[in-house]
């Protein structure tokens, strides 16, 4: 990953966020290359609405296929997935995930 994706990435996020109201809302820790977003259903959408429509003008592209949306709440979660899975997001329902996570080839050499 290089420096500068992360800065057009945090910059792209950083816009988006400005133009949606409530943004402050949600937790969202950046780390290189990877961003998280978290906090209400219509916030996360607002907000990753807005990333697409500004990563053209921040050079970069969404491969949709490689986000994935975890619902913390499981299966008792009751709100409008209907703008993410028609973009052929991944949703999750398990409640139990992993962040930042070391991939195993790595573990395996650091043992």
């Amino acid at each position: 990953m290089g420096p500068l994706f992360c800065l057009a990435r945090k910059r792209m996020y950083e816009e988006a966020c400005a133009n949606v109201r409530g943004a402050a809302e949600c937790f969202d820790p950046e780390f290189a290359d990877d961003g998280f977003c978290g906090g209400p259903i219509s916030l996360v959408w607002a907000i990753f609405e807005q990333e697409l429509a500004l990563a053209g003008k921040h050079g970069l592209h969404f491969d949709l296929s490689k986000i994935k949306l975890h619902i913390l709440a499981g299966d008792d979660f009751q709100g409008d997935l209907r703008p993410f899975t028609a973009l052929g997001i991944h949703v999750i329902k398990r409640t139990n995930i992993q962040m930042l996570q070391v991939p195993d080839w790595f573990k395996f050499i650091i043992r």
